[in-house]
């Protein structure tokens, strides 16, 4: 089907009632009539492709905004991680220097501790022996030198009552408190990213439907 005025080939698009009406009626062999005219142009090519870019405006809008939360989120967590590591050198200079003051003592033939009954080290769980090197801590346990010294540069308590070295001998323990604001810090950022990257496709899943 052709039509003068336009070059192309004509395409006639109705309704599928209107088909089904027009198919009813030829089937009864009643003759019908159609007027085939230029309709008017049809506005929801120009209504898509509106809607596409603002959608696409939106999108990159929130990509912007949640990218940059991001790379704030990571500044954040980078220096924190620095204070941090900080703190735990800090920490452990101060370890360092408590365990110079606690008492050390060796195991003597006859001792207490050489006597079946009495406890093992809480550490290796192995009993003591003549000539162990032993540390004594404030709160008065003891365990051998080799086992107890590793345990307090990396937890500065004691493994039996918990009881913190730092604190017992006053030494400032102050440096732990910025650790923890930092985590504090670092999830309420990445809560805030999350929730900006999670906007995004609900939000374009609102503007397209």
């Amino acid at each position: 089907l052709t039509y003068p005025l336009v070059k192309d080939v004509v395409a006639i698009m109705i309704p599928e009632p209107k088909g089904k009406e027009i198919v009813s009626l030829l089937e009864r062999n009643i003759t019908v009539m159609m007027y085939i005219t230029i309709g008017t142009r049809n506005l929801q090519k120009y209504v898509s492709r509106t809607s596409v870019v603002f959608v696409s405006i939106s999108f990159i809008v929130l990509m912007i905004i949640s990218l940059a939360w991001l790379v704030f989120y990571y500044i954040q967590r980078f220096r924190y991680a620095n204070a941090r590591d900080r703190n735990q050198r800090r920490l452990g200079d101060a370890a360092k220097k408590a365990i110079s003051k606690l008492q050390v003592r060796t195991i003597r033939k006859g001792d207490k501790e050489t006597e079946p009954d009495f406890d093992n080290c809480a550490v290796c769980i192995e009993g003591y022996k003549p000539n162990d090197v032993v540390r004594i801590l404030p709160c008065r346990h003891l365990f051998h030198k080799s086992c107890v010294d590793p345990w307090l540069l990396d937890h500065r308590t004691c493994p039996m009552c918990k009881m913190n070295i730092l604190k017992a001998l006053g030494i400032p323990v102050s440096t732990l408190q910025s650790s923890r604001l930092g985590q504090k810090g670092n999830t309420s950022y990445l809560g805030i990213s999350l929730a900006l990257c999670l906007s995004v496709p609900i939000l374009l899943f609102v503007l397209c439907y």
